[in-house]
């Protein structure tokens, strides 16, 4: 009696088109310290201006500043969160992910640091791994917009058309201006056979990116 044929399963590869950019909103607002006379402390005068370089596009004297208040204060999860996202917009994945790693080990409730080391694993194609921080970040938040992006990405790559639409719907309910989510959940749509819904999709997001 002739052995049934084998199902293989296709590859798994990221769709084409796909858009990977993070929500500019994960960037922490820097909480001030208590006045005092003396005014900011060092410490956090160099997270400021960080800050501030940040919102200039002066990455690369960002960068100068975080490391300032990581040295000021080691035991700051915002001064390492901050350098981590950084060091990720320069794609230093793995000096990023330590920044985050010891991030959320000073305090484990930080939702963007879960985020953003998702987000690096997922730039590195180390999906299972992305998947458990954004899983994390949206147990702690279940609004948080990287981290429903990021797991709406990791649905895209393993084909998990539904689970990606309804995380790119929800991040739009939130930030109906984020056009990477209109690119994705279009690509999910057209997949999924829904071609006047994809092509909703892409007006809005050609709308929103002239």
């Amino acid at each position: 009696m002739p052995e049934p044929q084998k199902t293989v399963a296709p590859p798994v590869t990221p769709p084409a088109q796909m858009a990977v950019e993070p929500p500019a909103e994960e960037f922490p607002v820097i909480v001030p310290e208590p006045k005092t006379k003396s005014g900011p402390s060092p410490f956090q005068q160099a997270l400021q201006r960080g800050q501030q370089q940040v919102k200039a596009k002066d990455y690369v004297n960002a960068l100068h500043s975080f490391g300032d208040a990581v040295a000021l204060k080691p035991d700051s999860a915002q001064a390492h969160y901050s350098r981590g996202f950084v060091f990720e917009h320069f794609q230093q994945y793995d000096a990023a992910m330590r920044d985050f790693a010891e991030a959320i080990r000073l305090e484990p409730t930080l939702v963007m640091a879960h985020s953003q080391m998702g987000a690096c694993l997922e730039q590195q194609h180390r999906d299972p791994e992305a998947l458990v921080e954004f899983q994390r970040a949206l147990e702690l938040n279940p609004n948080a917009p990287l981290a429903l992006f990021g797991r709406g990405n990791v649905y895209l790559h393993r084909r998990q058309f539904a689970a990606a639409i309804a995380d790119y719907s929800k991040l739009l309910q939130i930030d109906p201006r984020y056009a990477a989510a209109y690119q994705n959940r279009a690509i999910a749509r057209q997949a999924m056979g829904d071609f006047a819904g994809a092509n909703e999709d892409k007006r809005a997001e050609q709308s929103l990116r002239k």
